[in-house]
């Protein structure tokens, strides 16, 4: 039994020793972190062995590894190093394990240190999702298209008016010369008959003058 005791004691030590990385300057003292939650108060306390600020942070691992600690929050940024911090944790934190604390110098980011992990009662079961902005980009794309086709429409309507005004144009081309040509053609009949008749009065006057100069002579040759 006491064996049993000396290995668990040896499994705790060793874990602990897995969860303080870094070169451990500012070790926490804290050595409870159970009952932690959203909305209640915790003091946060270390051994300052670093001068100038120090930074907070929530680190959280999925897997309970240490070299898989990833970032939640920043609890406190460039604060003295006095070696007590009392921190309120947000409600917004995701209910559950694999929590810790990082303390960092802020002279130094290479200097830093953790807690042990533990867990953090919340009402929130989920992360608030983050895609929201990725739906922007297609709307400009559909813009964008609805433009060009507008674009398009506009040159075709353009295109068919230059057509018609081609073709009003012949219309009337063709107008005017159908006008001109039946104009002409009455000119032409006018002159024609005022020729002939002009010419036909003519012959009959000469003919006329003639007869009268003959009929004149005989008369003069009978009075001889």
């Amino acid at each position: 039994m006491r064996f049993i005791s000396a290995l668990l004691a040896g499994a705790l030590a060793v874990v602990a020793a897995a969860q303080t990385t870094g070169s451990q300057p500012n070790p926490f003292t804290n050595t409870d972190f159970s009952g932690i939650t959203a909305g209640s108060p915790i003091t946060i306390t270390w051994t300052p062995t670093t001068e100038g600020t120090v930074t907070l942070e929530l680190v959280h691992s999925d897997t309970g590894n240490s070299d898989d600690l990833k970032p939640v929050a920043t609890i406190q940024a460039s604060i003295s190093n006095s070696g007590s911090y009392t921190w309120t944790p947000d409600s917004s934190i995701v209910n559950g394990s694999g929590y810790a604390l990082k303390i960092v110098d802020d002279a130094n980011p290479d200097e830093y240190n953790y807690t042990l992990q533990f867990p953090i009662k919340t009402d929130t079961e989920s992360a608030a999702p983050t895609s929201a902005s990725s739906t922007a980009a297609p709307t400009s794309t559909e813009e964008s298209s609805t433009s060009t086709t507008e674009e398009s429409t506009t040159t075709e309507e353009s295109t068919s008016t230059e057509t018609t005004s081609t073709d009003a144009s012949s219309t009337t081309d063709a107008s005017s010369t159908a006008d001109s040509t039946t104009t002409s053609a009455p000119t032409t009949t006018s002159h024609t008959a005022a020729t002939s008749t002009s010419q036909g009065a003519a012959a009959t006057g000469g003919a006329k003058v003639g007869a009268g100069l003959m009929g004149f002579v005989g008369a003069a040759m009978l009075l001889l």
